[in-house]
Order: structure tokens, then sequence, then C-alpha cells
């Protein structure tokens, strides 16, 4: 195609290149090599994850963080979730989210978390899932499961009042 501008020049177009540019800009590309490609590396998933230090109300979770691209440097956040019964994919959507999850620390370092507001003597699943900040997320980490303690028993007992010595 042939486009006249002014009396001097023209310009053509080719038809090939009109549509190679909108196919690489409606996948987020570009010919300029200067402009970065789209993050589409997700973070790894945690395979190490373990709940430890029960109490009656809480659980302490721990594990190795996982980076941005993979392995390699800092995710954005953490989707930490937990059930009475084990975390399928099925059953992941309506598990309990734990609120205050942390902000992940860079790859390979020790993250740690503490789930409160549990139930005592009871058994529980926790798993996370990771995203970086083009909002990639990782698949679901290994499953930790473990119960919480009987509550304590904080109360003393009663005084007793009607004790008396027979003779026998």
């Amino acid at each position: 195609m042939k486009m006249q501008l002014g009396n001097e020049r023209t310009v053509r177009l080719s038809i090939t290149s009109i549509v190679t540019s909108i196919v690489l800009l409606a996948f987020g590309c570009s010919k300029d090599s200067s402009v970065a490609p789209a993050d589409t590396d997700p973070p790894a998933h945690v395979r190490d994850l373990v709940a430890i230090k029960p109490t009656w109300s809480s659980m302490t979770l721990t594990w190795t963080a996982p980076g941005d691209d993979g392995t390699t440097g800092t995710a954005a956040k953490y989707d930490i979730r937990y059930s009475k019964e084990p975390l399928t994919d099925a059953v992941w959507p309506s598990a309990s989210k734990v609120t205050g999850a942390p902000r992940p620390r860079p790859a390979g370092s020790a993250d740690t978390c503490v789930v409160t507001g549990l139930d005592p003597s009871t058994a529980y699943y926790f798993a996370l899932k990771t995203a970086d900040e083009a909002n990639n997320w990782s698949t679901k980490s290994n499953i930790a499961s473990a119960a919480t303690t009987a509550v304590q028993d904080v109360t003393p007992p009663a005084a007793v009042t009607d004790l008396a010595a027979t003779d026998s």
C-alpha cells in the first residue's frame, strides 16, 4: 500500500508489518528491544512448609522463601490457608485465609507465620501459594499438618470446706 504525504515523500506500509505490530502489542511485546518482555515466570512453590510449636489456639508455620521468578529474587506476597480437612485443590478455595501473612523475604531465607484463632485439640492442615509483582502465582506448597494442644486448666480447685477427721 502506498500513501502520498505531501508532494515530496511516499511512505510504503507493509500489511505484514502492520499485522506483526498488532500481534506483538496484543501479547505485551514490542519490536523495540529496549522494552522488557512481560513477566510470566511464577515463583517456585514451597516444598518445606512445616507446622511447629502448637498451643491450644495457635500454630507456627516455617518454610524457605521462594523467589520472584522461580528461586531467585524476592516474591511479592503469600496466600496462606488452613482447614480441618486435607487441603486438596477442591478444598483450597473454601479454606480459611490467614490474615496478616508476612511479606516474603529474599529467596532462600527462612520465613515464618504464627496462625492464631485456632480451636484447641484440633488437627489442622496448612498450605500456601506465592505471587510475584506481576501477579503470577506459584502452585500450592506441600501440606503441613499438626494438632493444637488441649486448653490448659488454669482454674485452681475449690477450697475444701467439709473436711472432718473420724476415729476408726
